[in-house]
């Protein structure tokens, strides 16, 4: 039950990287934007991001403005040293962080199920 559930996931969000996503799915931000947004939270910068994602800070910041505005909700604001997450931004951390484990363990499901096949 678990596994399948992984692989659904998994198909979902392959669906998403895709582009053929259907009209239920649109409620979801940009994955990459999701993705910088994780990064940010977990190094605590935008530099930090920027190092971890191979990517330019001014990018790293547009993902994060594009992530914000789509929601209409402030996630991160500058304090000494670096950013600090709002609440709002907090919880999606949380709830990306958990999708992010999920995937993972849906990959290692399906490396594993591919073994032994």
């Amino acid at each position: 039950m678990i596994e399948q559930q992984q692989e659904e996931l998994l198909e979902y969000y392959l669906q998403r990287l895709s582009g053929s996503e259907s009209a239920s799915d649109r409620t979801l931000p940009n994955l990459e934007a999701l993705r910088v947004f994780e990064a940010t939270a977990r190094t605590g910068s935008f530099a930090g991001a920027a190092l971890t994602l191979r990517q330019t800070e001014a990018r790293i910041r547009e993902h994060l403005r594009s992530l914000e505005a789509g929601l209409g909700v402030a996630l991160v604001r500058q304090s000494t040293p670096g950013l600090e997450l709002t609440p709002a931004g907090e919880r999606l951390a949380q709830g990306v962080r958990a999708g992010l484990a999920q995937i993972s363990s849906a990959v290692e499901a399906l490396r594993m199920r591919l073994i032994r096949e």
